[in-house]
């Protein structure tokens, strides 16, 4: 599970410190623990999460598992970065 620290820094001034420090705390967390969700998990937090954070189905794909590859999707997905 990979999040955008510079997304996650954009809520900091739209967001109580209370909420930004939950919602930190959780996101943060989750990367920490991600190789400890199942499927079905994922599935959960997929239909349930749909306010702030928004988590997406795992997808299946078919390319070489390249470190290249890997920024690739991260930056298609995750964070474009400059």
């Amino acid at each position: 599970m990979h999040y955008s620290n510079e997304k996650l820094k954009a809520l900091h001034g739209l967001l109580p410190k209370e909420s930004y420090d939950f919602i930190s705390q959780v996101v943060r967390s989750m990367g920490r623990r991600s190789s400890e969700y199942t499927i079905d998990t994922i599935g959960y937090l997929t239909h349930y999460t749909n306010n702030i954070i928004s988590i997406s189905p795992i997808q299946s794909i078919d390319i070489k598992p390249t470190e290249q590859n890997k920024i690739k999707l991260y930056r298609n997905y995750v964070y474009r970065g400059s």
